[in-house]
């Protein structure tokens, strides 16, 4: 969660270590939920037919965008 961050606000007292760490959290969250993403287009992509997959290919580009 952001509470850290929020924490900040309240408090009136800047922590650059707090909120850098609370930033980095965020940002491996998402990376963890695109390498999900991109795991399940490719395996899902192993049983499609060459039309859906080219599909599911252009599907992905729109979604990493």
């Amino acid at each position: 969660k952001d509470g850290a961050l929020i924490e900040v606000i309240k408090s009136g007292k800047w922590d650059d270590a707090a909120v850098k760490q609370q930033l980095a959290a965020f940002s491996n969250i998402e990376q963890q939920a695109r390498y999900y993403r991109v795991k399940y287009y490719f395996d899902l992509s192993k049983v499609l037919t060459p039309e859906q997959r080219q599909q599911v290919q252009q599907d992905l580009a729109q979604a990493l965008e």
